[in-house]
């Protein structure tokens, strides 16, 4: 199995990875000298609540935000492991999070498009496309609905088409 080399164009907010998270919340402060990550649903701080999944395996705070959209959509479908609630989330809220930069330092972007060129290929971009498809296709509303149900807010200003990197 080789080495991907990918490029990524994702049109949302990159919220870094769980270290290092780049939102408000998570940002060091007066309030927050840690720069602990902490809503109504999660405390970094607290070490007593480390989330499992299905099988009792600890899973990471991005899996916990996916359960957390998930469990947001009243009358979703059974969905019984991480993979199908992602699915049914990126199908009823048109949200998901795009994952880059490797597989062993995953970094994620809050996604609503995403187009992907793969090592040694080329691909066209139409650049009228990623100016009209953010409003023709009401991208910007279910990435502040997805923010909403997270009570987060991203230190990038607003929604963009970020290119990013994933090698892995």
């Amino acid at each position: 199995m080789g080495t991907s080399t990918n490029a990524v164009l994702v049109y949302g907010y990159h919220f870094g990875n769980a270290e290092s998270l780049e939102l408000a919340e998570a940002q060091t402060s007066d309030t927050n000298p840690y720069g602990y990550f902490k809503t109504s649903w999660w405390d970094d701080g607290n070490d007593d609540a480390e989330p499992e999944d299905e099988d009792g395996e600890p899973v990471g705070l991005f899996d916990v935000m996916i359960r957390r959209l998930y469990e947001s959509i009243p009358d979703a479908e059974p969905a019984e492991y991480s993979w199908n609630r992602e699915e049914v989330v990126k199908k009823r809220l048109g949200v998901w999070f795009e994952e880059h930069c490797s597989g062993e330092y995953p970094m994620y972007v809050l996604a609503t498009a995403a187009f992907q060129a793969y090592r040694g290929d080329a691909k066209v971009v139409d650049v009228d496309r990623l100016r009209d498809d953010p409003a023709a296709g009401g991208w910007d509303a279910k990435l502040a609905e997805a923010l909403r149900i997270l009570e987060v807010t991203p230190t990038q200003r607003q929604p963009a088409w970020l290119l990013v990197s994933y090698w892995g």
